[in-house]
């Protein structure tokens, strides 16, 4: 009996990741383009309307607006947990009709497994540890500190070989010096990244876009042109 409550715990935080879509399929595996076309998504009285907007591969894009702007909604439906929505969406110029699974995300709370930092990068091996940091591996992961489970995080998704990764404030209880050392690693990925930012304006010109939701529309302030 003591055995199977010593493991209730693992079992219980295996649960809760898993019964995210995301969690432990494969990612896509690539795209060069992904669109979202004339996307309107009701938010009680009004609608969140995003006109058109294009991530590219490995493009890094911040999105920022208020408090209840629609910001979560919209990261929602870039993860496929948000299926109630009108408009389209197509990768590589091909209509897709579910996001699900598709891709990576880290939450501003994010799940850390009462396991060891392997199982938590890789999900109890569900994933190859091609990504880990080995001074951390004695150490158990509740008790890293802010910055070491965000990078932790990530270490998962890079194993997942995620290509977008959805970062919903996930630096938001780091210090200023942790920030700037967390979001140097995001910036430094291959993966394309979209993340919500509440920080100063010299953290916004170190990304390719800059999306703003204002009004309930989404704009594209800022967007760096790439040549092939």
């Amino acid at each position: 009996m003591q055995m199977l409550e010593s493991v209730k715990p693992v079992v219980q935080s295996f649960q809760a990741i898993v019964s995210r879509p995301s969690a432990v399929q494969a990612p896509q595996m690539s795209f060069e383009t992904l669109m979202l076309n004339h996307i309107t998504k009701r938010l009680g009285e009004s609608s969140l309307t995003i006109p058109h907007v294009e991530i590219r591969k490995g493009d890094k894009i911040a999105l920022i607006g208020e408090n209840g702007s629609g910001k979560s909604s919209l990261l929602n439906i870039l993860n496929g947990t948000e299926r109630d929505f009108q408009g389209e969406i197509s990768l590589d110029h091909l209509p897709v009709h579910q996001l699900w699974g598709k891709f990576g995300m880290i939450l501003q709370q994010e799940h850390t497994f009462i396991s060891s930092y392997e199982n938590n990068v890789t999900i109890f091996k569900t994933f190859e540890a091609n990504f880990r940091d080995e001074k951390f591996e004695k150490i158990p992961p509740q008790s890293l500190s802010g910055g070491q489970q965000q990078h932790m995080y990530l270490n998962r998704e890079k194993n997942r070989h995620s290509p977008l990764i959805i970062m919903d404030e996930p630096f938001s209880a780091l210090d200023a010096s942790q920030f700037q050392k967390e979001l140097d690693k995001v910036l430094s990925l291959s993966s394309a990244v979209v993340l919500t930012l509440h920080r100063q304006e010299k953290m916004l010109s170190r990304f390719d876009q800059i999306w703003e939701i204002k009004d309930r529309e989404l704009v594209v302030v800022k967007r760096v042109l790439k040549h092939d």
